[in-house]
């Protein structure tokens, strides 16, 4: 699959992995319906390619791993949070990760395009779903990354609220940045107009451009 920056799509099987393309290999769970991100950290970090090729990163030091992982913005269905911690302080965290110094205004630039800007010192467990997700990408994208992986970002969420967020995502997208979604939201789909790979038992059945969910006319 091409990583050309400012691409969406869905689900993704990897074919083979070349210079320039991220190969991935990612199944829907039936008990969970995500992104089996796992899968991809184990080949970055030492797995083996499609057709048992060397591990992808075998030979990347430590300090390109961690360039790597600047450049990949994680949207987790759950949200991931500290909940020890404030919404603003949850954003800052891969800042601190990175070993970056903290840049506030960032982050306030970004609970302003959430429009969380009245929650920045909330905690985790007093935001809605909707704020909670909308705060989880602001986090996704703080350094600026090529690549976004999200992963069910409009589950559990009411209409409104995931249209809400397909409406971020694109506009992440927009800027110029790569967004790979995995989703059973046929809404979400159709709203993006985007491509789409399909998965049926592990196999890629479809894979169109300005596609509709399940070739919904």
């Amino acid at each position: 699959i091409d990583r050309r920056r400012g691409s969406i799509f869905g689900d993704a099987e990897a074919r083979h992995i070349g210079h320039g393309r991220l190969g991935v290999r990612w199944r829907r769970s039936r008990r969970r319906g995500g992104l089996r991100l796992r899968r991809l950290g184990r080949a970055l970090a030492g797995g083996r390619a499609h057709g048992g090729a060397r591990p992808l990163l075998a030979a990347v030091d430590r300090d390109a791993i961690a360039g790597l992982r600047r450049r990949v913005g994680l949207v987790h269905q759950d949200t991931q949070f500290l909940d020890h911690l404030p919404v603003a302080e949850n954003i800052a965290l891969p800042m601190m990760v990175a070993g970056e110094p903290i840049d506030m205004d960032a982050i306030r630039d970004l609970l302003a395009w959430v429009q969380m800007t009245g929650q920045a010192r909330s905690m985790p467990p007093a935001l809605s779903g909707g704020e909670r997700q909308r705060a989880a990408l602001a986090r996704a994208v703080i350094l600026s990354p090529d690549l976004v992986l999200a992963d069910e970002p409009t589950g559990n969420l009411d209409p409104a609220t995931a249209d809400e967020i397909m409406d971020l995502l694109l506009g992440i997208n927009r800027r110029g940045t790569t967004v790979v979604m995995s989703t059973h939201n046929a809404r979400a789909v159709n709203k993006a107009r985007k491509r789409v790979l399909e998965l049926r038992n592990g196999v890629l059945v479809r894979d169109e451009h300005d596609a509709q969910y399940e070739g919904e006319a």
